[in-house]
């Protein structure tokens, strides 16, 4: 589970990348640090809750959260 953690507190300032080199303006800024934020969040819960609910909630966060991202930065390109 600490992996699981580890893995989404990695992927925060990773996201984040596009709008620092300028790739993207600030509305991908905001949404990249929300959506981070609560995968980071989700993570956190399963880690301390280790149930089958927690779990779903992470997977069907995870299978949201790339394709958000990713239209959002089509979207918000500079």
């Amino acid at each position: 589970a600490l992996q699981v953690v580890n893995y989404s507190a990695a992927l925060v300032p990773v996201s984040l990348l596009p709008a620092v080199v300028g790739l993207t303006g600030r509305v991908y800024l905001a949404a990249a640090i929300v959506l981070g934020a609560a995968a980071l969040l989700l993570a956190v819960r399963f880690a301390r809750q280790r149930t089958p609910q927690r779990a779903r909630q992470l997977f069907y966060a995870s299978l949201i959260y790339l394709p958000v991202v990713w239209v959002l930065m089509l979207a918000n390109r500079v």
